[in-house]
């Protein structure tokens, strides 16, 4: 396969073994094929295939994958699709089950911190590079994602579509034990910025913040607000509302009010304290003295 790439000038490392099955035709000299394309034990620009088959019609104005099927990133594929070279169109339908996605994505180019099995369908065509030209439509499950070197992790379903290099999640739903967070919003897939509407409830703080982790806080609580800035940095403005809540063992009947949350800094301009007969309220903010890669800190 390696041999292959070189001589076609395909950008990126390709390895493994592929077997041709087919027929060629054309006049005066061959330009069609139809048959079966086979890798074996591949590995194509760090995507591992175990085996994948493709039964292909080759014609020099449009490439056909009748269908698609195969082993792949540790999971299952299938699929199928049409390429036309002069005007650069394409579209397809592509399933996957089990896929390791961070392998898939940086197969493309992505490179990323999170990891996840993904199964689901997208469908979808464009034409010309990059995201602009692309419309798609589908649904994926993600289980088991993990953010970097972190031991937590976390289950989600998308559904939604793209268009005009913006991905809009028609639903995001997130869980983890009991605890659910629901959202809608877009994000534009080539500056990463992000607009979404989110609402849930953390079952146990001290057990199921993701992907950061705060010592000291025992409890559950509500929370609604939009998150905004860039994937990688969000900020989040919204309500929350915990009752009883403790903090390093300082137990609260209830707290509740406006925050803005990002990866240095919490802060509110009236968050009300509960305790007994006793009320307090609170304004200011919080910084995060270390940024690891992960939200790991002391509250």
């Amino acid at each position: 396969l390696s041999d292959v790439a070189r001589l076609a000038a395909l950008p990126g490392s390709y390895q493994g073994t592929l077997s041709v099955d087919g027929r060629l035709s054309g006049s005066p000299l061959p330009n069609r094929f139809a048959g079966s394309l086979i890798l074996a034990r591949a590995g194509l620009s760090g995507l591992a295939v175990e085996r994948l088959r493709a039964e292909v019609s080759l014609r020099p104005d449009r490439v056909e994958i009748l269908s698609l099927q195969g082993d792949v990133a540790g999971g299952r594929l299938s699929g199928q699709g049409i390429y036309e070279p002069a005007g650069g169109r394409y579209g397809g339908k592509i399933e996957v089950r089990d896929i390791r996605a961070e392998e898939a994505l940086r197969a493309f180019g992505y490179q990323t911190e999170v990891a996840a099995r993904v199964t689901g369908s997208v469908e979808g065509s464009g034409q010309g590079r990059g995201w602009a030209p692309v419309s798609a439509r589908g649904r994926l499950a993600a289980r088991e994602i993990r953010f970097g070197a972190g031991e937590r992790t976390v289950d989600a379903v998308l559904s939604g579509s793209v268009a005009r290099g913006v991905l809009t999640a028609d639903q995001l739903l997130v869980s983890r034990g009991k605890s659910r967070l629901s959202g809608k919003g877009n994000l534009n897939l080539t500056t990463r910025s992000l607009e979404m509407a989110v609402t849930g409830k953390v079952e146990h703080l001290g057990e199921d913040l993701w992907p950061f982790t705060v010592d000291g806080l025992v409890g559950g609580l509500t929370f609604s607000g939009r998150l905004s800035r860039t994937l990688l940095d969000p900020l989040f403005v919204g309500q929350i509302r915990g009752e009883p809540v403790s903090v390093h063992g300082r137990r609260f009947d209830l707290i509740e009010g406006p925050v803005e949350i990002e990866r240095r800094r919490i802060a509110s301009k009236e968050l009300r304290l509960v305790r007994g007969k006793t009320t307090a309220r609170l304004s200011g903010e919080g910084r995060v003295a270390e940024w690891t890669g992960l939200w790991r800190d002391t509250l």
